[in-house]
């Protein structure tokens, strides 16, 4: 794996790290995941390089982040900040998903689908916004192994709505 791959895998780990479904709501991990969302769209996650005390292998860091960047793999934002915020373009995060063997975001649209097909929005009165999970799983979702199945389905689901939920969308 080359240090451009590394770089891309970090950046992708940090965007799922922010998207990742929450099954409570209480405590710090809703503030966090509201405000790295946020931050995620807006600056990009800092991407702090770890090359404490190693100028050489700094300098070696930002120029591959700098050539990411001309390559259009990943959107870096500098300013004021200690650190720049970074976050994957639709190319870096496909060459990144491909490297770490996630799957396409055709998986999550096919899930998106099967969501929007089984959900019913009349703009007068909304009805069944919400689709429980099980109904992805065939109805099942009480044994240890079908809230596994249920877990490979939000992780198919995820690129989908990373890319829905973050200024991908072209």
């Amino acid at each position: 794996m080359s240090e451009y791959d590394g770089i891309l895998i970090r950046i992708l780990a940090g965007e799922y790290a922010i998207r990742l479904p929450l099954r409570s709501w209480n405590g710090h991990a809703s503030t966090n995941r509201y405000l790295g969302s946020r931050r995620l769209v807006s600056t990009g996650l800092p991407y702090r390089q770890g090359a404490v005390g190693d100028e050489a292998k700094r300098k070696r860091l930002e120029k591959s982040l700098a050539e990411l960047e001309g390559d259009r793999r990943i959107v870096v934002q500098r300013g004021l900040r200690k650190f720049p915020g970074v976050r994957s373009t639709p190319a870096g995060d496909v060459r990144a998903r491909a490297l770490v063997d996630l799957p396409v975001l055709d998986v999550g649209r096919m899930i998106l689908g099967a969501v929007a097909e089984k959900t019913k929005r009349e703009q007068s009165t909304m009805p069944d916004l919400w689709l429980p999970e099980i109904e992805l799983n065939g109805g099942k979702g009480d044994t240890p192994d079908d809230r596994r199945a249920l877990s490979r389905i939000e992780l198919d689901y995820l690129p989908a709505a990373l890319l829905i939920g973050s200024s991908h969308i072209q």
